[in-house]
């Protein structure tokens, strides 16, 4: 049994809307399933074959602690366990992560793991990754474009006026192409 701030906080954070209009949401029972339902599915892809009977047995086991409310998944997994985000992109299932900053790469992929939501702490390698060797004004443009872009950065010039270089970019609707714009500003730099 469940008490009514267990609910209220269930219904607003992790039962997931059943209509366009978000007025009917999934029960516990249905979100257990669907979260079940992504488990197996990581499981059968990552050993590339459907589960044994023991292996079933087990996420019957852990559906009904589910159920029971004594265990469960982390809550991104209870929010987005079974959707297409949490299948084409898995690291927003990721709580946190760690890396060695040492090139402009590790950065393009750090910064992409925080667009995902995973929190990301990281050790700068001191003589590896370096700065800007001159100031570098970014001004940015905002879209006035309503609907949804192109998800890879599309258009990039380079121009030299009045003894400025200009990098001119425009960035695609996705985290990858964010991620991706940060690393082309960065490699930028000065020698």
């Amino acid at each position: 049994m469940t008490d009514i701030r267990a609910d209220v906080v269930t219904r607003r954070t992790y039962n997931r809307p059943l209509n366009d209009e978000g007025t009917v949401f999934e029960t516990w029972e249905q979100t257990v399933d669907r979260v079940i339902g992504h488990q197996e599915w990581l499981w059968e892809r990552s050993k590339g074959e459907k589960l044994n009977q023991g292996e079933t047995g087990e996420l019957n086991e852990f559906r009904e602690l589910m159920m029971s409310r004594k265990a469960t998944t982390s809550g991104r997994t209870l929010w987005l366990g079974g959707t297409d985000v949490a299948k084409k992109h898995e690291a927003s299932q990721f709580n946190c992560s760690f890396g060695r900053i040492e090139t402009v790469h590790d950065v393009v992929d750090a910064f992409w793991l925080l667009l995902q939501g995973c929190g990301v702490g990281f050790e700068p390698i001191v003589g590896t990754l370096n700065g800007f060797a001159k100031h570098v004004e970014v001004e940015t443009f905002r879209s006035t474009r309503t609907d949804r872009g192109e998800e890879d950065n599309k258009t990039e010039l380079r121009v030299t006026e009045e003894g400025y270089r200009i990098y001119k970019i425009t960035i695609g609707d996705s985290a990858r192409a964010w991620a991706k714009a940060l690393g082309k500003i960065m490699a930028l730099k000065d020698p």
